[in-house]
């Protein structure tokens, strides 16, 4: 595989945040009529602010208010649909203040990161190494057990960085996804029976579909000054790691959430199990949700000792696996759907 052109479906909600502050109740994010809009607040302040000349109180007003969502009408937004970014109708009892912002371009439309699918890729890749038996976790550097190659001219120092094997996979941002695909959910984390405080989050719906270019530089794959130990392997099969590793975290989410009397999201993962069984697509986890469980491969490690050393070393609370999962509530406060699942087909 050189270059392909992945397709993108988003199976669940999905939250990549931006990292910028939380979008702001009643200023950021205000209710009108029944009605949750997104405002662009430069937009509105250009349109709503007098003159200060004409109008000092008003202008002052406004600006140290704290209800930007009460200077606007449903009449003044559906005439001037440049004041908002996108716009919901929501129940009032599922928006819970601040919203954690997902990342978007300028324009306000939103996109899924090439790095967060590398990253996914590269944690499904490390898991198949350690279930084969050829990382020891016992070494802090484990990872570059796998990812790192070696200088054949051993003269030189070959840095981590340089020497990793996925600098040869070439990720692109995806396809932008217009703001009518973006909605704001409730998560929780839930705790084996009840939810702990809910959080509102923007998420791309299910359904979402958008692409990314994937390619391999052959060169530094090929490059004969590097030894990389048979590391190479791993990207000539990513397809097929990414559909194993799939499936196995289908079957575990499907196993601990039917254990949990969670009816909704166990439908939800053997409809998954049912569509990953086709050799012609792969599913994997981005984003927020997933959590410690996209991020770690302790959970496939056999050895009971070398998992509890582990967790000791490094002071991992709760231990391995986690015994939450950050999910989607429905408005009775009951786990809906997780966060983050996404199914990857090639495109001709």
């Amino acid at each position: 595989m050189s270059t392909q052109t992945w397709q993108i479906e988003t199976r669940s909600p999905l939250h990549i945040g931006s990292g910028a502050p939380p979008l702001r109740a009643d200023i950021d994010v205000v209710r009108v009529g029944k009605r949750l809009y997104r405002l662009n607040t430069e937009a509105v302040l250009a349109v709503v602010l007098p003159r200060e000349s004409d109008n000092p109180e008003l202008f002052e007003q406004i600006l140290t208010s704290y209800n930007l969502g009460s200077f606007v009408t449903e009449g003044l937004l559906a005439a001037h649909p440049d004041l908002y970014r996108y716009r919901i109708g929501m129940p009032i009892e599922q928006y819970h203040d601040d919203v954690l912002p997902i990342v978007s371009h300028p324009d306000g439309r939103s996109y899924i990161p090439g790095s967060s699918v590398k990253g996914a890729i590269r944690t499904a890749v490390l898991r198949l190494a350690v279930e084969l038996d050829r990382v020891n976790l016992l070494d802090t550097k484990y990872e570059r057990q796998v990812f790192s190659g070696q200088l054949n001219d051993r003269s030189r120092v070959l840095h981590f960085a340089n020497g990793d094997i996925f600098r040869a996979l070439q990720i692109t941002d995806s396809t932008l996804i217009n703001t009518d695909h973006i909605n704001i959910e409730t998560a929780s984390v839930w705790f084996s029976s009840k939810s702990g405080i809910p959080i509102s989050l923007e998420v791309l719906d299910p359904g979402v579909c958008c692409s990314v270019r994937i390619k391999i530089d052959k060169k530094l794959v090929d490059c004969e000054e590097i030894d990389w130990q048979g590391s190479e392997e791993y990207l000539n099969s990513l397809w097929d790691i990414c559909q194993s590793q799939g499936r196995k975290r289908i079957e575990y989410e499907g196993t601990f959430w039917t254990a949990r009397n969670a009816p909704c999201i166990s439908k939800f993962y053997d409809r998954l199990a049912v569509e990953a069984k086709s050799d012609e697509c792969f599913f994997i986890e981005l984003g927020w949700g997933p959590g410690r469980m996209n991020k770690s491969v302790l959970s496939v490690v056999p050895d009971q000792g070398i998992r509890a050393h582990v967790i000791s070393k490094y002071k991992l609370k709760g231990g391995m696996p986690p015994k939450t999962r950050r999910v989607i509530l429905n408005p009775r406060n009951q786990p809906q759907f997780p966060l983050g699942w996404v199914k990857v087909t090639r495109v001709d």
